[in-house]
């Protein structure tokens, strides 16, 4: 399955996340999911969600539950993890030593699981250990974490998806160049 050309209807998108497809619509409506494929709110026009729409609503879906209020700094949050990778790692775009993670997808299941952390104005995407991705945010009085691995095996077998063999393809893990 080539799951990051694929595209979702808006009842296959909520029916991942857990919502009704009359919010993804209304958050589209209000330019908080970013980049869907044709229609636009067009009448008669069906719009389709990209993988990154899937994991980018599903990501702030979670974010929601967690405690952010707004949706749309909760679509912001997610729309970084969903439409970067490897760049965005770090305090908001800090680049550091990491392994390579594709946009919308967590790191190889290899690596570790995958956690969001975000603080205030601040967010942190990294793998491994919980407790050393929290020393190095400093001491935040307070954080929201989402385990993004977790978020994507959900999201993966919502859609029928194998999610190891979704990482191992999209990682390209022992294909040979």
């Amino acid at each position: 399955m080539d799951i990051l050309n694929t595209e979702f209807t808006a009842q296959i998108v909520a029916a991942a996340a857990g919502i009704e497809p009359k919010q993804v619509a209304d958050w589209a409506n209000k330019g908080l999911i970013v980049g869907q494929i044709g229609g636009g709110g067009v009448q008669g026009k069906v719009r389709r969600y990209s993988f990154f729409n899937l994991i980018e609503v599903a990501c702030a879906v979670e974010l929601m539950a967690a405690g952010v209020s707004s949706p749309r700094d909760a679509f912001q949050i997610a729309r970084e993890y969903a439409h970067s990778g490897e760049a965005e790692v770090g305090w908001s775009g800090e680049p550091r030593n990491a392994p390579e993670r594709l946009p919308g997808l967590p790191y190889h299941h290899l690596t570790g699981t995958t956690y969001l952390l975000v603080s205030g104005s601040k967010s942190l995407i990294g793998a491994g250990s919980f407790d050393l991705l929290l020393k190095s945010i400093g001491s935040p009085r307070g954080f929201i974490g989402l385990d993004l691995t977790a978020i994507f095996v959900r999201t993966a077998l919502a859609i029928g998806g194998s999610p190891w063999a979704m990482l191992d393809e999209a990682y390209a893990v022992g294909v040979a160049p």
